[in-house]
């Protein structure tokens, strides 16, 4: 919503305004092993209270970085900090309720209040950023992150370390330091140099020498996983004989393949109302309000089907939900047919998330023990940011194929480009439904 205002102020150019986003979901997607590992090492109240209060801190600085490379290094860390408060959250909520309905409820409410926070978010940057200035977006978000922290701080009780390492000759120390640098730097160059290809090419001869290397990395921090777990006493980042749990597995695969194709169906539903159809900021974002509203309102179903229904068979409605929203969009349905006849509808299917999210959670938390709570759902959590990344620079190099205009001339054959990134979106759904 305010991308356009920042890049203007920061003399951004086109070909690296992704960067104002992608700089964060990166940071984010590379240290989620990290911090989930901490948080069942230490202390998940203390990961999410550090987490929360560093990244009100570093929510105020962006306004003040006058330089488009320094902006970048600041939301990178915001995405770090943010990155902190995920997996110590859902490890928190495991800990905090016993197998039931209310570990049920908490779950399915944290992806209600996950899905009612996106589209909130985005309606109060359009009102902020259309009254105010873009800056003041980033000083409202440090002050509510602040408030969040103050009450963390006053609300969550104190648990003992899953693994003792908190105490005082404990296993601190134990902590896989090596892991941590070749997993994160490994997703890190990963993840920059396919998002880099997408947008500047592969003929340039770092970027595949990038991937080659991160690859490499990847495969050692594998290997080393393995000689730490098999062939020493010493703690691993992650246990790889948690792969070998057939719910962990499938469950990471899911997520994987259900969010790329879920993120990228929003991103070219955003394109085609404010680029094709032209309409304002705030008049997009209005459309996407029935997305949030349905994940609320699933809070009086989804605890309760998640404990009389059978997990594989909410599955199977949910990926139904997520295949239908981009089908109608990918259908060649006349741009200005009203929004409620296909647009609302897609929307409300979005409730397939706020059913996929807390399943998989719970599936994780159920099947591992409580020492590796935090890490599992980080497992998870990494799993969704690559599905997101991939599958929209995936979406996106089909959409860019079809249209070879752009939005800088939204016609028809920008819509066609649209239409098939949907197809793709339509066809990475009916993955995770087969899966």
């Amino acid at each position: 919503i305010i991308l356009p205002s920042i890049a203007s102020t920061l003399k951004i150019p086109a070909s690296r305004q992704q960067w104002v986003g992608s700089a964060y979901n990166v940071a984010m997607g590379c240290t989620l092993l990290l911090w989930g590992s901490l948080a069942d090492l230490y202390s998940r109240r203390a990961v999410f209270l550090q987490g929360s209060t560093l990244l009100a801190l570093t929510t105020i600085i962006p306004p003040f970085v006058p330089q488009e490379i320094p902006f970048y290094i600041v939301r990178a860390l915001q995405g770090a900090f943010a990155a902190a408060t995920l997996p110590s959250a859902l490890g928190i909520l495991g800990a905090s309720f016993s197998p039931g309905p209310r570990r049920n409820f908490a779950f399915a409410a944290h992806g209600a209040m996950s899905s009612l926070g996106s589209v909130v978010g985005n309606i109060m940057g359009g009102l902020i950023g259309a009254s105010l200035t873009w800056q003041w977006v980033f000083w409202i978000l440090s002050a509510v992150t602040a408030a969040i922290s103050v009450a963390a701080f006053i609300m969550i009780p104190r648990f003992p370390s899953a693994t003792g390492a908190g105490a005082k000759g404990g296993r601190g120390r134990d902590l896989d330091w090596v892991g941590a640098l070749m997993s994160t730097g490994g997703i890190l160059m990963l993840l920059v140099s396919v998002t880099e290809g997408c947008s500047l090419g592969w003929k340039r001869p770092w970027i595949p020498s990038l991937t080659v290397v991160s690859a490499l990395m990847l495969v050692g921090f594998c290997a080393w996983q393995w000689y730490l777990e098999h062939r020493t006493k010493r703690q691993p980042l992650v246990r790889l004989s948690l792969l070998h749990n057939f719910h962990v597995s499938l469950s990471l695969l899911i997520a994987c393949v259900f969010f790329g194709s879920f993120q990228s169906f929003l991103y070219f539903a955003t394109y085609f109302y404010q680029d094709s159809l032209q309409l304002s900021p705030l008049d997009t974002t209005l459309r996407f309000l029935p997305a949030g509203l349905a994940g609320i309102l699933s809070l009086a179903v989804i605890p309760k089907a998640l404990s009389s229904i059978p997990h594989v068979y909410l599955l199977v409605f949910a990926t139904v939900c997520s295949l239908t929203s981009p089908l109608l969009f990918s259908v060649p349905i006349p741009p200005h047919t009203s929004y409620w006849a296909w647009g609302f509808p897609a929307m409300c299917l979005c409730i397939s998330a706020d059913i996929v999210w807390p399943v998989l959670t719970l599936l994780i938390v159920q099947v591992l023990p409580r020492c590796d709570h935090s890490v599992g759902t980080g497992l998870l959590s990494t799993s969704n940011q690559l599905g997101r990344t991939f599958g929209l620079l995936i979406a996106t190099a089909v959409q860019g194929a079809v249209d070879t205009h752009g939005a800088a001339n939204p016609g028809r054959q920008f819509l066609r480009g649209l239409r098939a990134a949907q197809w793709f979106n339509t066809a990475l759904a009916s993955v995770a439904l087969a899966v």
